[in-house]
C-alpha cells in the first residue's frame, strides 16, 4: 500500500478538486495553500475550503 503523503501537496489538492468537481462543488481555495496555488512562495501544511452555499451543493 502507498504511504500517505504528509501536508499540503499539489497531488493532494489535485485529488481534492477531482471530487468536488465530480459532485458538482462550487469551492473556493483559501489560505496559505491558496497563496501557493497562486504563486505565493510561502508555505504551510493545511489546506482550506469555503464550499458554495447553495442547494446543490446540500445533501
Amino acid at each position: 500500500m502507498e504511504k500517505p503523503e504528509r501536508g499540503f501537496s499539489s497531488r493532494s489538492l489535485e485529488e481534492l478538486a477531482a471530487v468536488f468537481f465530480k459532485h458538482k462543488v462550487q469551492y473556493l481555495i483559501i489560505g496559505k495553500s491558496g497563496a501557493i496555488v497562486y504563486g505565493f512562495p510561502d508555505t504551510t501544511q493545511d489546506v482550506l475550503t469555503s464550499a458554495s452555499r447553495t442547494k446543490i451543493n446540500c445533501f
